[in-house]
């Protein structure tokens, strides 16, 4: 078991915060979806405003990680200048400009009667790289609603990435939200 595995594994139904240096944010997405996909045999969503999705969803086939439980709400792609074909499991947003596209394209696949009414988890690859689209007061108003709305659901886990270097305040506002912070250290993704 993993170092990231050992300190996940005691807090499945919180709120977890994540935090990793912005340069490790990448490698730390695809080992917690690798343990949350094939060690917990969980089924999610993978929200990318960070990156889009095709690259972790690329990352994850090469370390033979079976992707049919994971669903991509994708709010870069389509501004992004990387063009492919869009899979089965993924929805593309116009972008993650107004936190309101987010919130409700989520609410619609999560809430009953959505297609991914049973999720296990839902994960947000980096909260910080959203103030490219916003500012801090809308940013904290969607984290509130994001971590709110997922908490009622009782989702086995909600995941939060956050560079807390890079944006202290961004950073405190989160863990305000949250039940437990992991802070995940580079030696931990040494392989």
């Amino acid at each position: 078991m993993s170092n990231i595995e050992r300190e996940l594994a005691p807090h499945e139904g919180k709120k977890v915060l994540l935090t990793a240096n912005y340069i490790y944010l990448n490698k730390v997405c695809v080992c917690l979806l690798k343990y949350l996909l094939v060690v917990k045999h969980a089924s999610g969503v993978y929200i990318a405003v960070d990156r889009p999705y095709m690259y972790t969803s690329r990352l994850l086939a090469k370390q033979g990680v079976p992707q049919d439980h994971l669903f991509y709400l994708d709010a870069v792609s389509n501004i992004s200048s990387e063009k492919f074909e869009k899979a089965g499991n993924a929805e593309l947003l116009d972008g993650p400009f107004c936190s309101y596209i987010l919130e409700e394209a989520l609410a619609k696949l999560t809430n009953g009667g959505g297609r991914l009414d049973n999720v296990d988890f839902v994960f947000l690859d980096n909260l910080t790289v959203m103030l490219s689209y916003m500012d801090e007061k809308c940013l904290y108003g969607f984290l509130r609603q994001f971590v709110i709305k997922l908490s009622k659901e009782g989702r086995m886990l909600t995941l939060t990435m956050v560079d807390k270097a890079a944006h202290p305040n961004v950073y405190k506002a989160a863990k305000e939200n949250c039940d437990v912070e992991i802070e995940i250290k580079g030696d931990w993704l040494k392989t």
